[in-house]
């Protein structure tokens, strides 16, 4: 045999060997991930929007108490910084029950409406005019019972309980606005459902029933 029938030969052998150990690529293949479905669909898509508007509501709430400083209303600055740290843990809550049902929290970016004086940003937040997400969440806590997602259901009632006691907030700052510039107004928010409360924190959360050291202080 000459020296290129032998190498021929060697070359087959060697390709049928190969092509014993090898299996067929199609029948190794990962098998492409199938998309999961999203629990409680409805409810998921409320999440969102509840986590969209949110976001930017924090984002408002943080310039008013940057304003509020600027003009001297020590105290109004320190309950814009409360009710921003309770719509943070109310974003931080939403992102976790969107992950739950399958899905993953946006990227937002904040649109801020304009900032006025101290007064009339009181006066918009106290209207609920901020994000525009009160009148939502009756709705949004209705469509989760539906769907029987009681973690979602306590966290829009949650947010329900807080967004009052803003307003009870704002309206008394308006009410005695000139009192409101001395420093030393302290803020407690309950870190389990973001409820705030003027003052020391209570033994117990008038909401989730979460103990005193749950609660974050403002100033």
């Amino acid at each position: 045999m000459n020296r290129c029938r032998l190498h021929a030969c060697v070359f087959l052998i060697l390709l049928a060997g190969f092509a014993g150990v090898c299996p067929a690529a199609d029948a190794t293949a990962p098998k492409a991930a199938e998309k999961t479905a999203i629990k409680a669909p409805a409810t998921f898509d409320n999440l969102l929007t509840a986590y969209k508007l949110e976001v930017t509501a924090k984002a408002q709430y943080d310039a008013f108490a940057v304003k509020a400083d600027a003009e001297g209303y020590k105290g109004v600055a320190a309950l814009f910084r409360a009710t921003a740290a309770s719509q943070d843990i109310l974003i931080q809550k939403r992102a976790g029950l969107i992950a739950k049902l399958g899905g993953n929290a946006p990227k937002v970016q904040p649109a801020i409406a304009d900032v006025k004086s101290t007064q009339e940003n009181l006066a918009s937040a106290a209207a609920a005019a901020i994000g525009g997400k009160n009148p939502l969440y009756p709705g949004f806590a209705q469509q989760a019972e539906a769907e029987k997602n009681t973690p979602a259901v306590y966290a829009f009632k949650g947010a329900m309980a807080a967004e009052k006691e803003y307003i009870k907030c704002f309206q008394q700052a308006l009410a005695d606005l000139n009192n409101w510039k001395a420093e030393g107004k302290t803020f407690a928010v309950c870190e389990v459902c973001a409820f705030l409360v003027m003052g020391a924190p209570p033994a117990t959360c008038p909401v989730c029933a979460a103990p005193r050291e749950k609660f974050r202080i403002v100033k």
